[in-house]
């Protein structure tokens, strides 16, 4: 596996949000691809929150973001 944000992004396949599944990463494309969370369904990732300081579930927030898997 890729080790970086952007990378990973470039690495993967990217795809629609209707075809993600539950694994899939979402690369947030602010910051030069500096950001990636795991994909739960429902408009969820987990993600290490900077602002939380630990890993959490929430919301997709509204940055720019693309949807890529390695299935």
């Amino acid at each position: 596996m890729p080790r970086t944000a952007k990378q990973l992004t470039f690495g993967g396949r990217i795809i629609s949000q209707s075809q993600a599944k539950p694994g899939d990463l979402v690369a947030f494309t602010g910051n030069d691809y500096g950001h990636i969370g795991i994909y739960v369904g429902n408009n969820q990732i987990i993600d290490a929150s900077g602002s939380q300081q630990r890993v959490v579930e929430r919301t997709i927030w509204s940055a720019p973001h693309v949807f890529v898997t390695y299935r």
